[in-house]
């Protein structure tokens, strides 16, 4: 497997507070002895793409909706097993659209959920204007 530095253009807080909450996330949500993968990818030139990816409880459509909104949790029982607040998701999500990126949720219940995470490589640029 090759190695390749792949650079974007990002606040340093705002990315360890993302990568916190994801990793958080990705590891209190798997099961026991399961596993938590992470990829980074640099396919475009002008994006980088990262996922997380655990084997976990997974939440269904409707769970994916709740968690994304402020102290929305997948399910009430998710709170007294899995302690929480339910802000992680939402703050991550916005942390990363102010970088001008997407964060997008795949999730089956009982199988796991991939976060991806697409952000620029570079700011974005002004779009210019004639007077």
């Amino acid at each position: 497997m090759s190695k390749e530095e792949v650079d974007i253009w990002a606040d340093e807080r705002s990315m360890k507070q993302i990568f916190l909450n994801l990793l958080d996330n990705a590891i209190k949500f798997s099961r026991k002895g399961g596993t938590v993968e992470v990829r980074i990818m640099a396919n475009q030139p002008d994006l980088a793409a990262f996922e997380i990816e655990d084997h976990g409880i997974g939440m269904s459509d409707d769970e994916q909706q709740r968690a994304l909104q402020p102290f929305g949790q997948a399910q009430p029982a998710t709170t007294r097993t899995y302690g929480g607040t339910g802000l992680g998701l939402p703050i991550t999500k916005g942390l990363v659209e102010a970088h001008g990126g997407t964060l997008t949720i795949s999730s089956r219940a009982g199988h796991g959920t991939t976060v991806r995470i697409v952000l620029p490589r570079e700011p974005s640029r002004p779009a210019s204007t004639s007077l």
